[in-house]
């Protein structure tokens, strides 16, 4: 079983992913993000009361399911797959490298990377600033990978400053599945876009997390503070996703 945390968690299941961990009873999902969006307000209530929904991107299993809801706790390791580990001689893109080391802390957020350079400008836009900013993507050339880290470099932040991803906490980028240059492409490699983004970043960030488009991943729970440390290439998750 990979994509423990501190315990063995058992086989990921297959199980649609996103769903906000405290209403698993629903029947249905909002299609949209501004449809979730208006369910999250609904859910809070107009009194500002809160249940702490709490997204999920990944695998939901079982085990995961007791660890973060049934049995939550104030600190939990998220361990990296050792499968994964196994297929970095013949795929250079589940290799853990370290941009620049360091420590750093805040909320989670991020995901597709496709998916949030595409809402910048909106108002679904991600919020980077002070937050942990995860990325990851599928079967997207070099060439796109670098326009889209290029937009979300050049986003505009509250200040009106192009400032980007510098004002997140940290960075944490999973598997780019299926995202290499072809042999007849005149193109960067991913390595080469990655280091021309991220080894320059004056905070800390790291890639190769095991998560993203690929079996053997783990779950991370959008919206939990955590702690991203570089050097020893772990996460660790510093509250419970849901509370009483």
């Amino acid at each position: 079983p990979v994509g423990r945390a501190a315990i063995d968690r058992g086989a990921p299941s297959h199980q649609p992913q996103g769903r906000a961990a405290a209403s698993r009873g629903a029947t249905s999902r909002p299609a949209t993000v501004g449809q979730r969006r208006a369910q999250s307000r609904r859910t809070h209530g107009a009194n500002g009361a809160t249940r702490n929904l709490i997204d999920e991107i990944g695998p939901w299993s079982a085990m995961l399911t007791h660890l973060v809801l049934m049995s939550p706790r104030p600190q939990t390791e998220i361990n990296m797959s050792v499968e994964n580990e196994k297929k970095v001689t013949t795929q250079s893109e589940f290799a853990l490298r370290t941009f620049r080391h360091g420590v750093a802390e805040g909320r989670l957020i991020g995901g597709n990377l496709s998916v949030l350079s595409a809402l910048i400008g909106t108002p679904y836009a991600a919020e980077i600033e002070n937050h942990l900013v995860f990325l990851e993507d599928v079967r997207e050339p070099p060439y796109r990978i670098d326009r889209m880290l290029t937009q979300l470099q050049q986003s505009v932040g509250n200040r009106g400053e192009r400032d980007g991803l510098k004002r997140a906490a940290g960075v944490m980028l999973g598997v780019f599945s299926r995202s290499r240059a072809t042999d007849s492409d005149a193109s960067l490699t991913l390595e080469e876009v990655l280091d021309d983004h991220f080894a320059t970043l004056q905070i800390p960030a790291v890639c190769g997390y095991s998560f993203g488009h690929i079996a053997h991943q783990f779950t991370i729970p959008v919206g939990v503070r955590a702690r991203l440390d570089t050097t020893a290439q772990t996460l660790t998750l510093l509250e419970a996703a849901v509370h009483g």
